[in-house]
C-alpha cells in the first residue's frame, strides 16, 4: 500500500515546481482492473527472459506458474478442473513485481513520464502548447489501446 502512496506522491511533489513557472501539469491516472489475472505465462516468460532472468531464476518462475489449475464450486456444485494460462499467483509478493515487468515496454511509447506501481499507473505531463495537449490525448489513446490488446 505505501508504494501506491508514493507512487501518487511522486507527481504531487512536482506540482509546486509547475506553479512556479507558466507549466501546466496534467496527470492522468490508469488502474489496470484485473491486470494480474491477465497476465499470459508465456508472454511473461519471454519478457523477463528479455531483462536478463536466466538459468535457474527463469526457471524457477517458469515452473512456479506452471500446471496450475482451477475449479469452480457454485451451490455445492463443482466444475471441472482448467489449465490456468494467464494471471499471477494471488497472495504472492511476486504478483505486483511480475505485472510491472510485462508492462515494462510502455515506458518507450510514450511522450510523457510514467510512474508504475502495480496496477496503477500514472502518465504526467507538462501543458504549454498545443503539441503537448496532443502529445498528452496520444499517450491516453496509447494506454487505451494497449490495455485493450492485452485485454486489461
Amino acid at each position: 500500500m505505501f508504494n501506491k502512496f508514493a507512487n501518487h506522491f511522486e507527481g504531487i511533489k512536482k506540482i509546486p515546481r509547475f506553479r512556479l513557472s507558466s507549466r501546466r501539469y496534467i496527470p492522468r491516472y490508469l488502474d489496470f482492473q484485473k491486470a494480474f489475472d491477465k497476465v499470459p505465462h508465456q508472454r511473461l516468460i519471454i519478457k523477463l527472459a528479455a531483462h536478463g532472468l536466466d538459468g535457474d531464476v527463469l526457471n524457477w518462475i517458469e515452473n512456479w506458474l506452471a500446471d496450475r489449475k482451477q475449479t469452480v464450486v457454485i451451490n455445492g456444485q463443482c466444475s471441472g478442473w482448467t489449465e490456468v494460462v494467464s494471471g499471477t499467483p494471488q497472495c504472492s509478493v511476486f504478483r505486483p513485481l511480475l505485472f510491472v515487468i510485462y508492462i515494462n515496454n510502455t515506458d518507450d511509447s510514450v511522450v510523457g513520464r510514467v510512474l508504475k506501481f502495480a496496477d496503477d499507473t500514472k502518465i504526467y505531463h507538462t501543458v504549454n502548447t498545443t503539441l503537448d495537449i496532443n502529445n498528452l490525448r496520444a499517450d491516453t489513446i496509447f494506454f487505451m489501446v494497449y490495455r485493450t490488446a492485452n485485454a486489461f
